[in-house]
């Protein structure tokens, strides 16, 4: 399973609403519920146009996603309101 990195970026932004923070070399995002940020994750400016196994695994840990569940985000068929719910249901 790979992920288009555009779709990724365009995923994040539009859909999950992150914060973006361009760095020298990469992008943070950060995922914020009731103004406190609760995701971090990063993207490489000049990383592959296709994102694979092992990275995907560890952005979708970082946002708080299984990488099924992550691929599923991307491509629709699981909402942003599904998302917000399932990392505000795993917070102690």
């Amino acid at each position: 399973m790979a992920i288009d990195t555009g779709d990724l970026l365009r995923t994040l932004r539009a859909k999950v609403g992150a914060d973006e923070d361009p760095q020298r070399r990469h992008i943070w995002f950060k995922v914020r519920v009731g103004g406190v940020v609760v995701r971090t994750t990063m993207v490489s400016h000049g990383g592959p146009r296709q994102i694979g196994q092992p990275l995907l695994g560890r952005i979708a840990r970082q946002l708080g996603l299984t990488a099924p569940q992550l691929e599923a985000l991307v491509q629709c068929t699981l909402s942003a309101d599904e998302y917000h719910w399932l990392i505000t249901a795993s917070e102690p």
